[in-house]
């Protein structure tokens, strides 16, 4: 077939059937997606969701598309490739356009779980510094981060409150600093775990990872701890857990999957509360797939799956979808 990954526009310098040079991390995962298309005998080309993503594809007329793009454009919502895709009819790995969207707005994300039932860590959003109120209700310590965006964006060490003085500072600045809406949320200082699903008819979970803290260190995953090229973050897979444990988690994040109508694969993060409960923080409807450091390329390896296996498995299950 004649494959076309489409990234984010930052991500490669060059377009067409060249992979160009390596400018940065998240350069490796389309490299690495590039190379297993292409060993497992596709054609495949490159582009960006960027101003000429309609007409490129128009042009050069693909089977499929393998898309790793999350981003707006313009006026466009975050699902800008996934729209353009829809309507030419062309068909594409991962979730659509609006569950890409609801996926990478956090708050959208967790009113969507709660319509759902599912639990999630008690939220506010604030747009303006004029607005900020916590609410009684709420227990120290709380967390501050970004509405919106992916790798932890936004999320370092100032991010965890313990006093409403505090608070009322730190979610001041991080407002003016990012222009943009911040979800508070009371923090979870449980267990903290990573699912990854694949397919879709049933969808499956196929590992479940573990994160751990040293003492000392930040309870949480900052983007600079995230997004370190140097060192791998301590985890465990599989994480140590009760057939109990291992079920409600299991339960939770595959409610997760179907309630933001994700599609081939995703990453699911949750986190305990200070009960042992499983409570939901986040989908990742498009999560990274760099094979040796993104937390999904992990859990193939611990799962035996090889990076070109887990691509295959990901393309074969959206061409079922169409196919169906």
């Amino acid at each position: 077939m004649k494959i076309i990954i489409i990234h984010d526009p930052d991500q490669l310098s060059t377009r067409g059937n060249n992979v160009g040079d390596i400018n940065s991390y998240h350069n490796l995962v389309t490299t690495s997606i590039f190379t297993a298309l292409t060993q497992l005998g596709h054609y495949v080309e490159i582009y960006g969701a960027d101003p000429n993503l309609e007409n490129n594809l128009k042009r050069c007329k693909p089977d499929f598309v393998f898309n790793t793009s999350i981003r707006g454009f313009r006026d466009f919502a975050h699902g800008y490739a996934a729209e353009i895709m829809e309507r030419l009819n062309i068909p594409f790995t991962g979730p659509s356009a609006i569950s890409c969207s609801n996926a990478f707005d956090k708050q959208r994300t967790l009113t969507l779980l709660r319509r759902s039932g599912l639990k999630t860590p008690r939220s506010i959003t604030f747009g303006k510094p004029g607005e900020i109120l916590i609410p009684k209700t709420f227990e120290f310590p709380l967390f501050v981060k970004p509405q919106r965006g992916g790798c932890s964006w936004g999320i370092t060490e100032q991010s965890i409150i313990y006093s409403e003085v505090k608070a009322l500072e730190q979610i001041g600045d991080v407002l003016e600093s990012i222009g943009e809406p911040v979800i508070v949320e009371e923090f979870l200082s449980g267990r903290e775990f990573t699912v990854g699903i694949l397919e879709n008819k049933p969808p499956k979970v196929f590992n479940i990872l573990e994160f751990f803290y040293k003492e000392g260190d930040l309870p949480f995953r900052s983007q600079s701890r995230k997004m370190s090229i140097n060192e791998l973050e301590d985890s465990a897979c599989l994480a140590e857990l009760t057939n109990t444990q291992r079920q409600s988690i299991e339960i939770l994040a595959l409610k997760a999957y179907k309630t933001l109508d994700c599609r081939d694969y995703a990453r699911i993060d949750i986190r305990n509360n200070k009960k042992g409960i499983p409570t939901l923080l986040e989908v990742n409807a498009i999560p990274n797939l760099d094979p040796d450091k993104s937390s999904f390329g992990l859990m193939a390896k611990y799962a035996g799956i090889s990076f070109i296996d887990l691509i295959a498995m990901i393309l074969k299950s959206a061409l079922m979808r169409y196919s169906n």
